[in-house]
């Protein structure tokens, strides 16, 4: 597909009608992989920011993980981007802020600053203090709600939304 609209461009295609077959290549999953899909996601997504890069710089390296000329992007549907919040989240509990997991444990925060503090192990026995008080599953929708970008951008801490005909895809600047 980028291939493809690499050479429409060098053919004369404007920009916009570029714009128009992402949006319709989108809308119509017509991709053979969802490389490609995400792939024209990211191009849209800096379409839509007025960067009019080439098609043939962008490449997915990791997953959903999408290279492109101004930096790496991972790109997700809804679905994608709570269970990968939800894996970043367990993966860093140790990296919280004490006074935040004091407030959602009502465990005083001294005991966070002395886990953090020790250092490596401080995420299981911070997993354990959540789970026996308010629960691994709260916590996790806590910290989703404050956003999906504090966790999985680690380039702004943005979560920006590629909406293709009531489709919604989520770039995660990395």
């Amino acid at each position: 597909m980028m291939t493809a609209l690499q050479t429409l461009i060098d053919n004369g295609c404007s920009e916009d009608a570029v714009e128009a077959i992402l949006n319709d290549a989108i809308e119509g999953d017509s991709f053979e992989d969802d490389d490609n899909k995400r792939c024209c996601i990211a191009l849209l997504f800096d379409y839509e920011q007025g960067d009019k890069d080439d098609p043939s710089d962008y490449n997915v390296f990791h997953g959903e993980t999408v290279e492109g000329p101004r930096g790496n992007y991972r790109v997700l549907d809804d679905d994608e981007a709570d269970a990968a919040c939800r894996e970043r989240i367990e993966d860093s509990l140790g990296s919280y802020n004490p006074s935040f997991l004091a407030g959602e444990t009502g465990i005083d925060q001294d005991v966070f600053e002395a886990l953090i503090e020790k250092g490596e192990n401080a995420n299981d026995a911070i997993r354990s203090i959540i789970v026996g008080s308010c629960g691994l599953d709260d916590f996790v929708e806590t910290a989703i709600g404050l956003g999906r970008g504090i966790h999985l951008s680690g380039y702004d801490n943005e979560e920006n939304e590629v909406s293709v005909k009531g489709a919604e895809y989520y770039v995660y600047r990395m």
